[in-house]
């Protein structure tokens, strides 16, 4: 995504095990794109949103329902509220 979309690129790291997603975030970011992660309350596990938060990748940490109202902010002709 990085590579393809960059600034434009919008990431997600939703609740999982590891970091291997912290990579990929990492790279989307560098390349100027946004990356939210979840927020620890409403994960069953925290591992991989944990990662990308602790590393200072993600833009917010949200829950999934203001997640979702944020990426409705990235779509043509859509201000943030």
């Amino acid at each position: 995504m990085a590579e393809v979309y960059g600034k434009s690129g919008v990431g997600v790291v939703l609740s999982g095990m590891g970091r291997d997603g912290a990579a990929g975030a990492a790279r989307l970011k560098q390349a100027g794109g946004t990356v939210f992660a979840q927020a620890p309350e409403s994960c069953v596990i925290w591992g991989m949103p944990g990662a990308v938060a602790k590393a200072g990748i993600a833009a917010a940490t949200l829950n999934p329902d203001a997640i979702a109202l944020m990426l409705g902010s990235f779509l043509p002709g859509r201000r943030p509220t």
